[in-house]
């Protein structure tokens, strides 16, 4: 593997570590997800059914701002024709989101306006990052922020590293392990300083953009 490969699936196995922070913190406080909208649509499902609207607002909060981010991102992502230049734009809008969604989780009050300001922007922050994530890697596909993709993909990975191919394991394998590490380090960090939960995902965000960045830089010299 070469060294740029290496720097992007570092990137790709942050960023994850990322969505699953987001999605544990949710989960934890609202009992809504940021990246999993197959959760959300059956949340939003059961609320319709027999929840009162609170219960509904939330997840369509979700959905509606995790399409918004892609939205965005997508017209952001057009405007250049290097695709990881594009990448590294919707990362560092994404922390950007992440930095406003890290100072009012810090400051949360308990407010029911205030929980869905801070989903919205999460999901947006999401929404952006998945966008980056498919123009970081375009095939083979994979997921920063939703795991069913990746769950199949190591089905897949192990079939191949049966064969003597062992990337799309290692890759994937990776992404769903930090995933699940992070809703462990949510779980845990949120007993004991529930104010930096919210700082988390925008500081690893951030570490992704520099280091997109400077790869971007470390191409332009060579080139």
């Amino acid at each position: 593997m070469t060294r740029q490969a290496e720097v992007i699936d570092g990137v790709l196995v942050a960023l994850a570590a990322a969505a699953g922070w987001l999605d544990g913190t949710a989960y934890l406080r609202a009992h809504v997800f940021i990246a999993n909208m197959t959760g959300n649509t059956v949340l939003l499902g059961l609320g319709l059914a027999h929840y009162p609207p609170g219960e509904i607002l939330r997840p369509a909060v979700a959905i509606a701002a995790f399409v918004l981010g892609t939205l965005v991102g997508s017209a952001v992502a057009a405007r250049f024709a290097e695709a990881a230049r594009a990448a590294n734009h919707l990362l560092v809008i994404e922390s950007a989101v992440l930095a406003l969604f890290a100072a009012l989780w810090y400051v949360y009050s308990g407010n029911q306006t205030v929980v869905v300001a801070l989903i919205a922007l999460a999901a947006v922050g999401t929404g952006l990052q998945q966008v980056a994530t498919e123009r970081i890697r375009p095939k083979p596909a994979v997921s920063t922020t939703y795991q069913s993709g990746t769950v199949e993909r190591l089905g897949i990975g192990i079939y191949d590293a049966l064969h003597g191919a062992y990337q799309t394991l290692r890759l994937n394998g990776s992404i769903w392990l930090v995933y699940l590490a992070s809703a462990v380090g949510v779980a845990l960090l949120g007993k004991e300083s529930p104010p930096l939960l919210g700082g988390v995902p925008f500081v690893v965000v951030g570490v992704t953009a520099v280091a997109l960045l400077a790869l971007l830089r470390r191409q332009r010299v060579k080139g």
